[in-house]
């Protein structure tokens, strides 16, 4: 493509198919522009290219190379009523901008439409004892009717996150409104146990006196939950009387895509898959949640380029619908066959990446509150491990509890790691001074978490530059090899007898 179409490249494609399908965007297509945003893109089939050495490729992959991508995400949300969630134009213009990108590269963009029922919640309301709560709306929750649910709380004991059915032992919940604290597990998950333990409706107790935009589900429909501020929920832990809740929720049918792209070379039976979410919360922008690891990847596609010299092919991979729960991950996994499955070695993800308050924290199984990784995952760990460590940073384990995208593919059995730079867990005076750069003991790692404030002005670009070169540098490795000190299940050892 010529220097001066690409100038052209604007944004915004046409309503998207109907359905789960998935196809290849044609190298030459040029979308519709849209009004109030035009990229410039250079010509980048011409760019310079990058070797694929792990050192040098996670040198190419800095934090000016990845900020610029931030920029353009935010000048997305500008224009965007503040927000790139998926179904809004917002991220309409984010996946059009990152196609935009990798086929001026070169790459053969595939695209992966699908649509999903989501349920807007518009307002939730609850009367207990004649005083009026107004719990967080947490996107997804069943609806109730109009005059609501009406039964008693059951709180489970303090620390009790409602995660499995072990922590209704000996409590009887059924025809209750149940009572848990906020983290350890996904939402979907507090409520899939409820549900089957007899629940009406659930409650989260958040850790602290405000109502903040949580992570919302949008499957799997099961009951009707909120989140309660700290002292509310210490409130109703007093109640003995029956509470009404209200959500009011209406259904609606949500349309949006995937995006990825794989280089040409390389054994496609051994791909090292790179992705991360593209989309952000209806509260706000996201652009450390999670335009942080959706701009690591695209710069790590750019920097490698279509036709690497690796041994194994790369996949990159930005995924819709992650805060919806899941949904564009797992929509990918099960539309491939099993065969399709086995071809993928790992699955590096990389989600908040760029916390103002930052943590450095490196996905392990062996970390309290954790699913077990398959095998191949503890190499993964300690690649990560190890090029942080060369850096003179130390790291800490984080959770595999399946909250973001590397999720499905770990349910598929693929190996799977990443790093995080926190959420919204507080910091401890321990971590602030093993990390040093000014970190803020006793704070959120992210005090913009799902809010309005994700924006530019709230990254931390040093954690931004370390992480992302840490995942180009994990790319580069694996790329080449999945043999050595961080081995890797090859295909012939993931196939069954």
């Amino acid at each position: 493509m010529q220097a001066r179409v690409l100038c052209a490249i604007a944004v915004l494609i046409a309503a998207l198919a109907s359905g789960c399908t998935q196809h290849n965007e044609p190298a030459h297509q040029t979308p519709t522009k849209t009004t109030g945003l035009t990229w410039n893109f250079e010509d980048l089939a011409k760019r310079p290219v990058i070797s694929s050495e792990p050192a040098a490729l996670a040198a190419a992959v800095d934090t000016a190379a990845v900020w610029q991508h931030l920029e353009q995400f935010q000048r997305i949300a500008d224009v965007s009523d503040g927000n790139r969630a998926a179904g809004t134009a917002g991220y309409d213009r984010s996946a059009d901008y990152v196609q935009g990108m990798l086929k001026a590269r070169g790459f053969d963009v595939q695209v992966q439409e699908f649509e999903y029922d989501f349920i807007r919640v518009k307002s939730a309301t609850m009367t207990a004892g004649g005083r009026t709560i107004s719990p967080q709306i947490l996107q997804g929750s069943m609806g109730t009717t109009a005059s609501g649910i009406t039964a008693r709380v059951q709180p489970l004991a303090p620390g009790l996150k409602g995660c499995s059915e072990d922590d209704y032992a000996g409590v009887d919940v059924r025809g209750t409104i149940v009572l848990v604290d906020r983290g350890d597990c996904p939402f979907r998950q507090k409520e899939t146990v409820a549900h089957d333990v007899g629940a009406l409706a659930v409650l989260v107790a958040n850790s602290k006196d405000v109502n903040d935009a949580a992570r919302g589900q949008a499957e799997p429909h099961l009951l009707p939950i909120v989140m309660l501020a700290k002292r509310d929920a210490e409130t109703l832990r007093a109640t003995s009387g029956d509470v009404t809740l209200i959500v009011d929720a209406p259904r609606q049918v949500i349309k949006t895509r995937n995006v990825f792209a794989q280089t040409t070379t390389g054994d496609p039976h051994e791909v090292v898959v790179l992705g991360g979410h593209l989309d952000s919360v209806r509260a706000g922008p996201g652009i450390n949640d999670n335009g942080s690891g959706s701009a690591t990847v695209l710069e790590t596609a750019l920097a490698l380029g279509p036709h690497p010299n690796l041994t194994n092919a790369v996949r990159f991979m930005f995924f819709s619908a992650e805060e919806d729960g899941l949904i564009g991950s797992g929509k990918y996994v099960k539309s491939l066959s099993h065969d399709e499955q086995l071809d993928i070695a790992l699955m590096l993800n990389a989600d908040m990446i760029a916390s103002p308050n930052p943590g450095y924290f490196v996905y392990n199984d062996a970390t309290d509150g954790s699913d077990t990784a398959p095998r191949g995952s503890e190499s993964i760990r300690a690649a990560f491990t190890d090029r942080f460590r060369a850096e003179g940073i130390t790291v800490d384990g984080f959770p595999f509890n399946s909250r973001s995208d590397y999720g499905p593919f770990l349910k598929a059995g693929i190996p799977v790691g990443g790093v995080a730079a926190g959420d919204d867990g507080l910091k401890t005076g321990e971590e602030a001074q093993a990390w040093g750069w000014g970190g803020r003991p006793d704070e959120e790692f992210d005090p913009n978490y799902h809010q309005p404030g994700d924006t530019l002005n709230n990254i931390d670009k040093d954690a931004l530059g370390r992480n992302a070169s840490a995942f180009a540098y994990l790319v580069g490795l694996f790329g080449h090899t999945l043999d050595g000190e961080y081995a890797v299940p090859k295909r012939i050892e993931r196939a069954p007898a």
